[in-house]
C-alpha cells in the first residue's frame, strides 16, 4: 500500500478511523436528536415528583424531601376512624366521613347512599348499593368485602339464636 510498512499501514488505518468516528459524533450533535436543557430539567423535576409522590403512598416521607426542585405534595388531612380499618362498614349507621372511606367512594356518592338510607328506609342487603346511581357492577365488587348491613351486636345476635 503506497510503499508504507505495516505499522506505518495501521497508523494511517487508525487515524482514518478517529477521523470518521469523530466526524460522526459531530453530525450527531449538529443534527439536533439531544435533548435541550430546559427538556431535561422538565423531565428531571417530573421524575422526581413522581418519585415523592410513590415514596409518601408507602410511607417513607424523608425520601429526596431536600430536593430544591421537588414541590412538596399536600397530604390529606382525613384520618380514619377504628371502624373503618378493623371491620366491615355497615352502610345503615354510617357517616359520610365513614362511607368515604370506602374504596370508591367520594363525597357525592356518599351522599347519594345516605340519601338512598332516608328515602327507602335501612338497606336489606349489600346488594342493594347497585340500586344506587354510580355504583355498578365494578364499584359493587370493590365494596362488597367492605361493608355490611348488620351491627357487630346483630350478627352475633343471629348466631347465638
Amino acid at each position: 500500500m503506497l510503499g508504507f510498512t505495516r505499522q506505518e499501514q495501521k497508523f494511517v488505518l487508525f487515524l482514518l478511523a478517529s477521523f470518521i468516528v469523530g466526524l460522526s459524533i459531530n453530525l450527531f450533535k449538529k443534527s439536533g436528536y439531544q435533548k435541550s436543557e430546559e427538556n431535561w430539567s422538565a423531565e428531571h423535576d417530573s421524575i422526581f415528583t413522581r418519585f415523592e409522590r410513590i415514596s409518601r403512598a408507602f410511607g417513607n416521607e424523608e425520601s429526596y424531601s431536600n430536593h430544591s426542585k421537588v414541590q412538596k405534595i399536600k397530604q390529606p388531612d382525613f384520618q380514619p376512624d377504628k371502624k373503618s380499618i378493623v371491620g366491615k362498614v355497615n352502610i345503615n349507621t354510617a357517616d359520610i366521613e365513614t362511607l368515604q372511606s370506602l374504596p370508591g367512594i367520594g363525597p357525592s356518592m356518599a351522599q347519594r347512599i345516605i340519601d338512598y338510607r332516608k328515602s327507602f328506609g335501612p338497606f336489606q342487603s349489600t346488594g342493594d348499593l347497585i340500586n344506587i346511581k354510580g355504583i355498578g357492577p365494578k364499584t359493587f365488587d370493590k365494596l362488597k368485602k367492605a361493608v355490611t348491613v348488620n351491627s357487630k351486636s346483630d350478627s352475633e345476635n343471629l348466631h347465638s339464636n
